[in-house]
């Protein structure tokens, strides 16, 4: 344990950090670390999906949040209410999170297969095409809900994963969402499938998340982090992977013999975790990105699948 905490407080220095940035995969710094210290990390912590579970073509980015956007807009059902509740959740300028289902949405995701449904049942007996506007929102969510569906069917009988929730975030701007853990994935047994959306700007399968291996301060922010790879595409994480359980307990004290540079912010008694940052801000970016070129994540929460289930 001691060896792999002097590996990763290495892993910071500015060269090293450098270097393990272009070449590193959280799983494949896992592999790497288990290889060198032993069997200490588990290997389902951060590990990739295929392409099965990629978003369709037509649900970009774009599309998916004027979608989600236009039907949440000025409706107080939805609003925020605290402690993760709400159908629209917005904390600065530059992301939105849109829950869709989990009896934590408002009513969200109910609200527009209903409106779907009593659209398909106004028009089709008419003989005439529907208003434009109408025929975008039954396509638009008539894809939602057969994605949300299959892949939901896909987790369960691929990875033994019940979803219990899904959200979708849109990135507006550079740093939309901060270095942290996802708190709700509190157990080992937690599950998070997350699922980049089609976007302009970014290439398939470029580096979009950052991990950080971490203690957590008083503040609640990482203390003393220490880099632990980056990956783009689709991917599953367990709650120790997501930073909603802790890797290592509080009972894991701090390594002698590293510098004060090395040991800076690390404390004795407090547990170590992952954190990760999604579309980190990037040397240049500045303000808020051209709407056609937002990005956006689909994201899968639940837990691993029970014996009876």
């Amino acid at each position: 344990m001691f060896a792999l905490l002097t590996t990763l407080a290495l892993a910071s220095d500015p060269l090293m950090h450098q270097h393990w940035s272009s070449t590193h995969t959280p799983w494949g710094l896992v592999k790497t670390l288990n290889q060198q210290h032993g069997e200490i990390l588990d290997t389902d912590l951060i590990t990739p999906l295929d392409g099965l579970h990629d978003v369709p073509p037509l649900l970009t980015a774009v599309v998916v949040h004027n979608f989600l956007e236009n039907f949440t807009r000025n409706e107080p059902k939805y609003r925020h209410t605290g402690f993760g509740k709400g159908g629209r959740i917005q904390r600065n300028p530059r992301s939105v999170i849109y829950q869709l289902g989990g009896k934590v949405d408002g009513g969200l995701w109910e609200d527009i297969k209903q409106r779907r449904r009593d659209l398909v049942n106004q028009h089709k007996d008419t003989g005439v095409r529907p208003p434009l506007d109408d025929m975008n929102f039954i396509v638009t969510a008539g894809l939602l809900e057969s994605f949300i569906t299959a892949e939901m069917a896909r987790l369960s009988a691929e990875k033994n994963m019940t979803v219990t929730t899904v959200h979708f975030v849109a990135y507006l701007g550079p740093g939309g969402l901060s270095c942290h853990r996802d708190l709700r994935l509190d157990g080992p047994e937690s599950r998070r499938a997350i699922l980049a959306a089609p976007s302009n700007a970014h290439v398939p399968g470029a580096p979009r998340l950052k991990f950080w291996f971490a203690q957590e301060s008083e503040e609640g922010e990482p203390a003393g982090k220490r880099y632990f790879g980056a990956c783009g595409g689709n991917l599953l994480l367990t709650g120790p992977g997501s930073g909603g359980f802790f890797l290592f307990p509080p009972t894991v004290p701090v390594p002698d013999g590293l510098t004060d540079a090395q040991a800076a912010g690390l404390e004795n008694g407090r547990a170590w975790f992952l954190y990760h940052e999604p579309w980190a801000r990037v040397p240049g970016d500045a303000g808020l990105y051209n709407p056609n070129d937002i990005r956006g994540s689909f994201v899968f929460t639940g837990r691993e699948k029970r014996p009876e289930e």
